[in-house]
């Protein structure tokens, strides 16, 4: 009887793409300027997240068309 090797001996562990790679020009930007913003300011990191978040929404919004 041949039994299966797990998934994790079958399968490489996913690798996540580096930041700033989605293809999409628009949201790489949106990323960048979400990374570039200082941690310490917290309404220049919440505005870059929702414009992020807005940028998003609209590709995805997109794609429903």
């Amino acid at each position: 009887m041949t039994t299966t090797p797990p998934p994790s001996e079958t399968f490489p562990p996913a690798q996540a793409a580096p930041p700033g790679v989605a293809g999409d020009l628009v949201i790489d930007a949106a990323v960048a300027t979400l990374l570039a913003a200082p941690a310490e300011d917290l309404d220049a990191t919440l505005a870059a997240g929702e414009e992020l978040h807005r940028t998003l929404t609209a590709r995805l919004a997109d794609l429903g068309e």
